[in-house]
């Protein structure tokens, strides 16, 4: 995608999401330390190492009842200066698919604001992609497919401020519009579904990784999330090492839509209707090690 967020940037998003609740629709109060998104990479073979000042450190794991897991240093083990190393180890395997046992599914069928799946010509097109259908993983499947064959990848100025009907409307957009225009479909015919944001593998330039995406995941009858793509792949269930998630349901997380005003937005952070954006699309993360189809290392690098 055409955005991108520079390193002062991403500081400014590990100090907005730094305090917790006990569920995703709650409020969050003023920060009293750092998040380090680990992702679903806990649940798969790879892993998550965070150097303190060059020390190995382990901090809790936490999780945000929105899909995400973060480790949580807590700000009275930081001083001023201090330097975190964030590596991400991605390895070859089947990931197992996640289940979320303290999340009410219903939380991820109603509208909201970007993903406006009671709109009308939403609920008019998944009626025909879906009304002879049965079962969420396949309904889900057709959704993807349709998406794919027939909704073109364009970058244009200001695409991420676009909902889903809207998307569905011009009938092209970047990685934002996709997912959110498939978890709309999804959510307007009963599937449980949300994006996922974070980074990927460029695949126009093998010396670098760190481009900003986002991309979907949708929940079956027994309560498991299958992550997919649109474009990069279209596999499922995801299983690719040059994906790493870090945040869920960026749409409709009160990490963001709840943030304090006195958080400082850094760099180029602009928010449009409580989405955060930027106008570059890399993250800030460092490729390490490409030992494909082994496993790929990658970096990110913190100054508190």
């Amino acid at each position: 995608m055409s955005l991108r967020w520079n390193i002062k940037a991403w500081c400014g998003l590990f100090w907005l999401l730094i305090c917790l609740s006990q569920g995703c629709e709650k409020s969050y109060h003023e920060a009293d330390g750092v998040l380090i998104p680990a992702g679903r990479n806990l649940h798969g073979p790879g892993s998550v190492d965070i150097m303190l000042n060059g020390e190995k450190t382990e901090p809790e794991l936490t999780y945000d009842q929105c899909g995400g897991y973060w480790y949580r240093i807590p700000a009275e083990a930081l001083d001023r200066g201090d330097r975190l190393i964030i590596t991400y180890t991605t390895m070859e395997g089947d990931t197992a698919l996640f289940q979320e046992e303290l999340v009410t599914s219903s939380l991820w069928l109603e509208p909201s604001y970007y993903i406006d799946s009671d709109h009308k010509e939403i609920l008019k097109k998944a009626e025909e992609l879906c009304h002879e259908v049965e079962g969420s993983f396949n309904r889900a499947r057709k959704i993807q497919l349709h998406l794919s064959a027939y909704f073109g990848s364009r970058v244009y100025e200001y695409a991420f401020k676009d909902k889903a009907s809207e998307s569905l409307a011009i009938g092209y957009g970047t990685c934002i519009n996709f997912s959110r225009l498939f978890v709309a479909l999804c959510r307007s015919v009963d599937i449980p579904a949300r994006t996922v944001w974070g980074v990927v593998y460029n695949h126009d330039d093998n010396g670098i990784f760190d481009y900003h995406h986002q991309w979907a995941e949708f929940q079956d009858e027994d309560g498991h999330w299958h992550p997919l793509d649109f474009g990069y792949t279209t596999h499922m269930d995801l299983d690719d090492l040059r994906y790493i998630d870090l945040l869920y349901g960026a749409e409709e997380n009160p990490l963001l839509r709840n943030r304090i005003s006195e958080y400082p937005v850094l760099g180029d952070v602009k928010y449009f209707k409580d989405y955060p954006a930027a106008m570059s699309g890399m993250l800030g993360f460092r490729l390490e090690e490409d030992n494909r189809p082994d496993n790929m290392v990658v970096s990110y690098t913190f100054n508190y």
